[in-house]
């Protein structure tokens, strides 16, 4: 019975003890110390990826650099952990992982219960322009097209997205794999391989080609890596740059101030260019009408050298019959001679008029011609290299081909222009003669001979008053004879006049005609060179603040893959504070042919004495 009692006392002592340590192993959980790590952890997130690109499974390694032991407390939905630093036993409620760390770099894995990265992928193949499964790749022949694609995962937050940068890297085997075209890729020799590498910039989709020849085909799996966007960026000294802008800009102001000036200068011309039209016009108009009537005034011209021929005559008739008929008519001469000498002075003033009118209008046209310009300053093929230069410019090149066509017709102007001045200065200097003679006794001109007419009759009248007429015939009829033969020159001159007026009304249609079109292509190139300037006008405003613009640019660029501002967070759980780095290592199934099984061979039973027997008889 004692012992009994003993053995009682015993167990109610072990129970004492073991229900006293249950009570106490919370308070001793409380009273350890959490493990002190020389940074914040790693995550390292590993993804398997089928051929297309979804996701098997997501992995996730955790890495503590622990410097004094203790308990880590740690977050992450994982279906699965597993300690890969030791045989530690991990604890999991939940989302919530504990783990007792020594110093050291204490690691463990967990496995994602949800199968989603920040990133989608979508991947096809082409066969000789068909699409074909992934499982009939292994060991294909013939042009292979591999399109990779990468967009946001709209179920997962962006911040990865917006801040990391993909790298997507295919290792083509080169005995099996030839004439790789990868645009936008980067495309090294490893080997005997060939590295295909795309880059994806943070907050970008991608969509990628690449194409090869293929026999046989394998491929080890693509591999997909994600990290912080990283570069840096060290903004150049711009000064020089936006130096140059400033001057540009002052060159474009000071070239639309002086297409302003052409502008004007143009509209200028184009209206001195319309007074010259209309002054053409004009001036052809009378041109052609004096032409017209150019037979009619020799006629008259002739009548009148007629008439002082018979008149000289008829005294020299008399005089030589010495006989005192036709007494009566001479009488009535003085009054005739006198109509005549008025009707030839206003010849003349008709012909003063006409050089007049030639002075006015050639001093206006010299003027309006002066303007315009030589044929020698720009050569057609001068305006060929103009067209030309501005080649992907073609309103612009319209417009030069305008001016062009105006400049060409303005020199062709001015050159016809020319040869009719010359004639009209000939003109000019016959007019002279034929008004005022040429200094010599045998021409004195219109007037001179008006003169020498009024005189002759003041002697008729004076010899009739004196009844000493007969006394004067044989002087009237020297004068007369004399005024006659210098009529003969004045007539002779006219005659010449009246051709060459002819001639330059022949000639003048030419200029008119050209003058017409040089107005035709000054209103069009006036109204070019108000677009011109307009357009000059835009280009200044627009180029006004180009320095600013530019570094405004420069700024939005840099800024667009700026990252300092971004905070690492968690990949896997927003209850992970502490975070140094994540990391994003995808991998695709490789592209391999099954492996053949090889058969065994069946193993022989083992043969007993009567089929030994019986082999021996076959």
């Amino acid at each position: 019975m004692k012992t009994k009692k003993i053995g009682l006392f015993a167990g109610l002592l072990t129970g004492a003890l073991v229900f006293g340590c249950l009570d106490a192993v919370p308070a001793m959980a409380k009273e350890k110390n959490e493990a002190v790590l020389s940074e914040g952890k790693d995550e390292i997130v590993y993804a398997k990826l089928s051929e297309a690109g979804t996701v098997h499974d997501i992995y996730v390694v955790n890495q503590f650099d622990v410097t004094s032991k203790g308990e880590i407390t740690d977050y992450g939905d994982y279906c699965k952990v597993e300690n890969l630093s030791g045989t530690e036993t991990i604890e999991q409620a939940q989302d919530e992982i504990k783990m007792t760390a020594k110093p050291e770099v204490f690691r463990y894995q967990g496995t994602l219960s949800k199968k989603a990265l920040p990133w989608q992928f979508g991947i096809k193949y082409l066969l000789d322009g068909e699409p074909v499964q992934e499982e009939r790749l292994a060991g294909a022949d013939g042009l292979l097209n591999i399109r990779i694609k990468s967009k946001q995962n709209q179920e997962i937050s962006k911040t990865f997205y917006d801040n990391y940068m993909l790298q997507i890297t295919l290792t083509m085997d080169g005995d099996k794999c030839s004439d790789i075209k990868a645009e936008d890729a980067a495309v090294a020799n490893a080997g005997s391989d060939k590295t295909v590498v795309y880059t994806v910039m943070p907050g970008k989709d991608a969509d990628y080609v690449l194409e090869a020849n293929v026999k046989d085909f394998s491929m080890a799996g693509i591999q997909i890596a994600a990290m912080p966007f990283s570069m840096a960026i060290e903004l150049p000294d711009t000064s020089d740059m936006t130096d140059g802008l400033s001057t540009l800009t002052e060159a474009i102001n000071g070239i639309d101030y002086g297409i302003g000036s052409l502008s004007q200068g143009i509209s200028g011309l184009n209206g001195g260019i319309s007074k010259l039209a209309d002054g053409a016009k004009t001036y052809g108009s009378g041109i052609a009408a004096l032409s017209k009537n150019s037979n009619q005034i020799i006629d008259s011209s002739e009548l009148i050298k007629n008439a002082l021929t018979q008149m000289s005559k008829r005294l020299n008739s008399s005089l030589e019959s010495n006989s005192g008929e036709g007494m009566g008519e001479l009488a009535q001469l003085p009054r005739g001679l006198a109509g005549m000498a008025q009707g030839l002075n206003a010849l003349a003033d008709g012909l003063d008029g006409v050089k007049a009118g030639y002075g006015d209008f050639f001093s206006g046209m010299d003027g309006l011609i002066s303007a315009l310009p030589d044929g020698a300053a720009i050569s057609e093929s001068d305006i060929g290299e103009l067209q030309a230069a501005l080649a992907s410019d073609p309103v612009n090149q319209d417009r030069v081909k305008v001016l062009a066509r105006g400049y060409m017709a303005a020199t062709q102007i001015k050159a016809s222009y020319r040869g009719v001045r010359a004639q009209a200065d000939q003109l000019s200097a016959g007019l002279d003669t034929m008004i005022q003679g040429d200094g010599s006794e045998t021409n004195p001109g219109l007037r001179g001979i008006s003169v020498q007419l009024n005189n002759i009759a003041g002697g008729v009248e004076g010899a009739v008053e004196n009844n000493d007429l007969l006394a004067q015939v044989q002087e009237l009829s020297n004068g007369l004879g004399k005024i006659s033969e210098e009529y003969k020159a004045f007539h002779e001159g006219l005659a010449s006049y009246t051709e060459g007026v002819n001639q330059l009304s022949s000639n003048y249609g030419q200029l008119e005609g050209g003058v017409k079109e040089l107005r035709e292509g000054s209103d069009i190139m006036a109204q070019g060179s108000k677009e011109l300037h307009k357009g000059s006008t835009q280009l200044a405003g627009e180029t006004s603040k180009l320095p600013d613009k530019v570094q405004e640019e420069i700024r939005k660029l840099t800024d667009e893959y700026n990252f300092d501002d971004f905070q690492m967070v968690s990949f896997v759980s927003p209850n992970n504070k502490d975070v140094k780095s994540v990391q994003f290592v995808m991998t695709t199934d490789s592209v391999k042919e099954a492996e053949k099984v090889k058969e065994e061979p069946k193993k022989k039973e083992k043969s007993t004495l009567i089929d030994k027997f019986t082999e021996l008889f076959k």
